[in-house]
């Protein structure tokens, strides 16, 4: 009695099991890493600015003024939430599109610190030092 032709049977019924793999490519998923260049990342500190929501229902715009960054926080105020808001600008820039910007306003020593920068002042008299006797 062999036990060789029982192998090969079964060997054969096994084969005839297998179903071929076929890769199917699967539609959506996660969105591409952000690189973290943001609409937001362009505007300069002071720039006051008006959202709108993503979802095309919402009609109410949002005015906001980014305050400063702080590491990868953005400091934004706004009127409608008294107080600094910390927010993440990828997440931000996700749920809102940029709409217009309404222009610049800068604090006091923002103001200071950009007259600084080379730009002096005029005196009435005429020279930077001041009006000569």
């Amino acid at each position: 009695m062999s036990t060789q032709p029982i192998k090969d049977e079964n060997l054969e019924q096994e084969k005839d099991n297998v179903v071929a793999f076929e890769p199917k490519l699967l539609i959506g998923g996660k969105e591409p890493p952000s690189t973290g260049d943001t609409w937001l990342d362009k505007l300069e500190i002071g720039t006051c600015f008006l959202v709108a929501d993503n979802n095309p229902m919402e009609f109410v715009l949002g005015l906001f003024r980014i305050s400063e960054r702080v590491g990868k926080a953005t400091v934004l105020n706004s009127p409608s939430a008294p107080g600094n808001l910390y927010i993440n600008p990828v997440a931000f820039c996700r749920k809102y599109r940029l709409y217009e910007t309404v222009g610049v306003l800068m604090d006091k020593p923002q103001q200071e610190e950009k007259s600084d920068d080379g730009d002096r002042e005029q005196s009435p008299g005429g020279s930077p030092e001041g009006p000569v006797d």
